[in-house]
């Protein structure tokens, strides 16, 4: 790190903060065909990346594709201490050091892709484990180790250029989302997992990093936060490879819902744009989320609808509008789920997971004092705990009778408690009546 912020001072390209003056002097002919040749290099090396993506691994040398990119990536930083050292041309160095920063999710995105053959393909054909597929590979475990070296120096060289106070955090956040691109998941639960973790760690630099600099409003803050964007960009297009099944359309619309419910507000002011994402976000993952878990089939196929009800409270929560409107449409529905699940009353699994979330649910509107939870929740586990009574006296050959007296013995019991504590509990339902929805 050290080595970084030395080439960043000595090459004296720490100029992020000092762009967002105009300049306004006449720009001389060779300043506009300086700009055209910059303007073209940036398009022709972005073009080589998509293609390099899309190419794949047919009609080529996989020893050439390993190495080829990381060499790539060393001729970019070389090209940018070049020109600030020998041409005296600060633009066309962080042009430089921000491709080769860019060139880093391209291999990331390239050994994950090799990855992804071990574990899908050669692990199912050879009948071996990951790690023995993976301890065979030393070429690639090589690779690996040199490409995280060499991204690490190059990120947070760049990093440091040109925003040298949140250059060490944008790095680590930066290599953690490439790293995460070598997870071999793409049209699976665990792919969403991924993406909604990178989305997350994306959300969390826009609100902690980006909105707190005013060097990000400019140019070349703005292609920075691109950059640190790239990976998830990647990823996402990565899992849209996999439309060909319903489950991938799912996993791909899904993704899509998070990045535009977490990442698309924070490039566009306005409240209304926002409530506009989080609404076309919230209809996108339902329909999504339908497709990824259409072909379960097992006793508790309707829990899979669960993060539903959590995605309506997290929109609630990001809302300034319809906080209690997203409330209330996920009580609902979480309503109408656990009907569905308890009145069969044939699996003693599902009814215990809906009781859980009852109380889960119950307690969220206690503390956060909102009505609809707390309705949802008691309703809910009103029925969660009939339905898992039903099931126990189903289970045990008793007597009609037997059964009577104790049920009648326990309502004599509940009558005392109620007698005792009711009033705290009657206190409690008038001062929900005063609750927020």
């Amino acid at each position: 790190m050290a080595i970084s912020n030395h080439i960043g001072s000595k090459l004296n390209l720490h100029q992020l903060e000092n762009d967002t003056q105009p300049q306004v002097e006449d720009i001389a002919p060779q300043t506009r065909v300086a700009t055209l040749f910059r303007q073209v290099g940036i398009i022709a090396v972005v073009l080589s990346a998509v293609i390099y993506m899309l190419q794949g691994f047919d009609n080529v040398s996989l020893d050439f594709r390993q190495w080829t990119w990381p060499l790539l990536m060393i001729v970019m930083g070389i090209g940018g201490v070049v020109c600030r050292s020998f041409f005296d041309d600060v633009k066309s160095a962080r042009i430089f050091f921000i491709l080769s920063a860019a060139l880093v999710s391209v291999q990331f995105s390239q050994l994950g892709g090799m990855l992804h053959e071990i574990f899908h393909k050669d692990i199912l054909l050879l009948s071996q484990s990951w790690l023995s597929a993976l301890s065979g590979n030393i070429i690639l475990m090589t690779n690996i180790a040199i490409s995280f070296a060499l991204s690490m120096f190059l990120a947070y060289t760049c990093f440091s250029i040109l925003v040298r106070k949140s250059s060490l955090v944008l790095t680590n956040a930066f290599m953690l989302l490439n790293i995460l691109m070598l997870l071999p998941m793409r049209a699976s639960f665990a792919a969403i997992a991924v993406v909604l973790v990178m989305v997350l760690i994306m959300a969390w630099l826009q609100s902690k990093i980006f909105n707190n600099n005013s060097a990000f409003k400019t140019r070349e803050g703005i292609i920075l936060r691109l950059l640190v964007l790239l990976p998830l960009i990647v990823s996402m297009a990565r899992n849209s490879f996999h439309l060909d099944s319903i489950t991938g359309v799912g996993v791909a619309g899904v993704a899509l819902s998070f990045f535009i419910m977490y990442c698309l507000p924070a490039w566009f002011s306005g409240p209304l744009f926002k409530e506009v994402c989080l609404r076309f976000s919230a209809l996108l993952a339902a329909l999504s989320w339908f497709f990824v878990v259409v072909n379960i089939s097992n006793s508790i196929a309707l829990m899979y609808f669960l993060p539903l009800i959590g995605l309506s409270f997290e929109l609630s929560r990001r809302s300034t509008k319809d906080k209690p409107r997203y409330r209330a449409i996920g009580s609902i529905l979480f309503t109408g789920l656990a009907i569905f699940t308890c009145l069969p009353g044939e699996d003693l699994l599902a009814v215990t997971i809906i009781l859980m979330a009852s109380l889960t649910l119950l307690s969220v509107g206690v503390m956060l004092n909102f009505r609809a939870p707390i309705y949802a929740g008691v309703v809910c586990s009103v029925i969660a705990l009939i339905t898992l009574l039903t099931l126990s006296l189903s289970s045990v050959s008793i007597n009609i009778w037997l059964a009577l007296a104790v049920g009648g013995g326990i309502l004599v019991l509940l009558s005392s408690i109620v007698e005792k504590y009711g009033r705290i509990g009657f206190q409690y339902f008038k001062r929900v009546k005063g609750f927020e929805y």
